[in-house]
């Protein structure tokens, strides 16, 4: 299957946006962002700037965008926006933690509609039975950490545990973690309005299928009018997935990747929370299982068409130290201190990396459908024992 989504680069001025769309955050690691839009052939599209910030970021983040928003649509939600590769030249001198490079989508939005995440939510509803609680762990850390650098070259060392307990209030949104949502699934709203269960149902299936290592609370939206919840927004922030993680580096990648197949595999809450998809939306399960058996024999024979390498050029996956400490911590001491320290920069083979990358999805997929299965019947044995 010929696959040409990678192959053009949208190219727009930050200086000719028609005007920014601002998102808050509001957790402990409160953020404000703002991205520009632009009117295209009378619809409204939004760049989404690559973060300079945000750890382990490079430019195959911005690839990972287009390539699983391709996998949402394609397989498993027709309705999900086809992200673009990007760049909108001048932003960075409007904002310095962005880089020029990144994507180009479809608003999810109207005018006059407005986003609500799922940590805004419970706030808001505090009637509701709070799933987040200091009796509850927020998932796995799946990190690599550098332990040495010797002639160029990084040692890495896996740090993986789960996160420990927290309260609503002391909410922070990780990365490198695969979070918990098996009690999410218990939130009223889920379970009286049948859509909004099967949208959070596939969104954490992808999350899954992609290997994504942020998809948190606040990653899952209610879209809104006048503070009236209208509809949820499709699949996004899909960017951290595991395939496009230190790609410079195989040592660090290999021990995400080992590491995270083997949480999947243990008896935690990832297994519960597809239990509990299957008793509460089993007709998702089982439609999800049947794109990831189509999506497994079309990648069998991918053949992915690129010729942007330029769009590329060199990175380093520990880069983003120097900004980290330069616009995070305000500290421009560490920030050059890391810049030296992190100097380095590393060229990937394309071809060998998509071959890397295909496989590992082809692996992702065939073991979350062998995972939806077992619970699956594991579930109809236990109903049927009952």
């Amino acid at each position: 299957m010929k696959l040409d989504i990678l192959d053009s680069i949208v190219e727009v001025d930050y200086e000719d946006r028609s005007g920014n769309i601002s998102v808050e955050t509001k957790a402990a690691g409160n953020s404000k962002k703002k991205f520009p839009f632009y009117i295209d052939n009378g619809e409204k599209y939004i760049f989404k700037p690559l973060s300079k910030t945000k750890p382990q970021s490079t430019i195959m983040f911005t690839l990972s965008e287009v390539l699983n928003s391709y996998i949402a649509k394609k397989y498993f939600e027709p309705n999900s926006p086809q992200y673009k590769l990007a760049i909108c030249k001048n932003i960075s001198e409007y904002q310095p933690k962005s880089y020029e490079k990144g994507v180009y989508v479809p608003s999810y939005l109207n005018d006059n509609q407005k986003t609500l995440n799922l940590i805004d939510y419970l706030r808001n509803n505090p009637s509701n039975n709070n799933p987040i609680n200091k009796n509850m762990v927020y998932g796995y850390h799946n990190s690599c950490g550098v332990t040495n650098i010797n002639n160029g070259k990084y040692e890495y060392q896996l740090f993986s545990g789960p996160v420990l307990p927290s309260e609503l209030d002391k909410y922070i949104n990780y990365a490198m973690t695969i979070y918990n949502f098996e009690s999410i699934f218990d939130i009223e709203i889920f379970l009286e309005n049948n859509k909004y269960g099967e949208q959070l149902a596939i969104q954490y299936l992808l999350s899954l299928l992609t290997r994504n290592q942020n998809y948190h609370y606040e990653n899952f939206n209610f879209k809104t009018s006048n503070g009236i919840i209208e509809g949820i927004v499709p699949p996004s922030d899909q960017e951290y997935s595991l395939m496009f993680v230190y790609p410079d580096q195989k040592e660090a990648h290999d021990l995400l990747v080992k590491n995270y197949k083997n949480i999947l595999e243990a008896d935690n809450f990832i297994k519960k929370t597809i239990q509990k998809i299957s008793t509460n939306n089993r007709e998702i399960l089982e439609q999800f299982s049947e794109g990831l058996e189509k999506m497994i024999d079309d990648f069998s024979d991918l053949d992915i068409i690129f010729n942007c390498e330029n769009f590329i050029g060199n990175m380093n996956s520990e880069a983003f130290f120097e900004y980290y400490y330069k616009y995070k911590l305000n500290n421009e001491v560490l920030s050059k201190r890391y810049k030296e320290k992190y100097c380095h920069t590393f060229n990937i083979n394309l071809n060998d990396f998509f071959k890397q990358m295909t496989k590992e999805y082809i692996d992702s997929a065939s073991q979350l459908k062998e995972i939806i299965s077992n619970e699956t019947i594991s579930k109809t044995k236990i109903k049927k024992r009952n």
